[in-house]
């Protein structure tokens, strides 16, 4: 809207000048040495503004030249992301119909291309999951932890894989490792009263 504005602003402002030149005309007398240039006022304005249109036209050009490597680069980057999130999408449906070997194809693949390592090592322990194989997801989830952004997400892994193997005392001490990390976490506390309860430790559940 503000750009509109100002551009049919520009044109009154032009449109003004050159009237108000038309009606009063003018001359202007440059000598130097032995030459001697006779013009009126008002070609020696259009000539001026031509001059500084023709700077800003140059300033632009040399600033996209000098900018085309960043907009390469940034373009690149977005594609390499849009790939990368398309994948991931995509993940999530076969870890949904418990393809997990298109998880493990893709996994390497998203990691690369949203530069995220930890990203990769989740994929690869649900699709370790997935085909039954406990003791890869639980060297996925010990690598995840290690990571803040994902260490909840490893722990959480860690304590289906204790409650699966029937080890109370060791997704107990998981389970107050995730409340330490997220206080508010509904999951955690529901959690922890089960298994609290279950052991008959009704003092601290």
């Amino acid at each position: 809207m503000f750009r509109t504005l100002f551009f049919f602003f520009l044109i009154f402002l032009t449109a003004f000048g050159v009237v108000w030149f038309s009606n009063n005309p003018g001359e202007i007398i440059i000598r130097w040495q032995d030459y001697l240039i006779e013009t009126s006022f008002f070609i020696t304005g259009l000539v001026l503004i031509l001059f500084c249109i023709a700077l800003i036209a140059l300033y632009r050009f040399w600033w996209g030249i000098r900018n085309l490597p960043n907009y390469i680069t940034g373009k690149w980057y977005q594609k390499r992301n849009r790939r990368g999130y398309k994948l991931l999408t995509e993940s999530m449906v076969a870890i949904g119909t418990g393809e997990y070997e298109e998880v493990e194809e893709n996994a390497k693949k998203i990691g690369s291309l949203l530069n995220s390592p930890s990203l990769t090592m989740l994929l690869l322990a649900q699709a370790a999951q997935l085909k039954g194989d406990e003791k890869s997801a639980m060297v996925y989830f010990n690598a995840m932890l290690s990571n803040k952004d994902t260490s909840f997400l490893a722990i959480r892994g860690l304590i289906g894989q204790a409650l699966k193997a029937n080890k109370l005392d060791q997704a107990k001490d998981l389970a107050l490792k995730a409340t330490k990390l997220k206080p508010k976490a509904r999951w955690t506390l529901n959690l922890l009263f089960n298994i609290q309860a279950r052991q008959g430790d009704w003092d601290e559940a």
